[in-house]
């Protein structure tokens, strides 16, 4: 029994000393495991970013008779509508917008906000193509994704004409 019990006490004693190389194990383990578990999470944002991607660009679009009548157009004023349309896959979210003139005129601007416009939906300005006939005017938005990425899109027009589109992932350091 003595014997038994010095067995005991030698088991104990070894493992007292081994301890700290089993703590020193179990932790590179552990950071092994965290390591491998973010590397994961962010393979994961990424692909649902890449099938959830939204992307606003701007259209125009003649009024109809419907919205002459309901505008009080005169039935000879067939107007453009300036519409912003989420063309992406995913929904646009947070959405910050302006709409401007630039140059040396700058006599008009807007800003607004829009919730979100999901994937395929449009929501029109109050602008119309007539109003860009004459100078250059520059649409600015930022919006976020699901995954909370920040994206812009930046148009350029000049005398009615689209001459640049910049869509573009906002960085990091530059969020708000």
């Amino acid at each position: 029994m003595i014997m038994q019990f010095n067995n005991i006490l030698s088991i104990l004693t070894t493992l007292k000393q081994v301890e700290p190389i089993i703590n020193l194990t179990a932790l590179i383990l552990l950071a092994i495991y965290v390591i491998a578990t973010w590397s994961i999470k962010r393979s994961s944002v990424t692909q649902s970013e890449a099938v959830l991607r939204p992307c606003l660009v701007l259209e125009q679009r003649n009024r109809d008779q419907f919205d002459q009548i309901m505008d009080h157009l005169a039935s000879t004023e067939l107007a453009e509508k300036i519409i912003i349309h989420n063309i992406g896959t995913g929904p646009a979210l947070e959405i910050n917008y302006s709409f401007r003139q630039v140059g040396p005129a700058k006599q008009w601007s807007f800003l607004s906000k829009v919730p979100y416009l999901l994937s395929g939906e449009q929501m029109v300005l109050p602008v119309s193509r007539s109003m860009l006939t004459a100078g250059e005017f520059a649409f600015e938005a930022t919006y976020k994704s699901l995954s909370e990425t920040v994206y812009s899109s930046t148009l350029k027009i000049s005398d009615a004409a689209l001459t640049e589109i910049h869509i573009n992932k906002v960085p990091r350091r530059w969020r708000h």
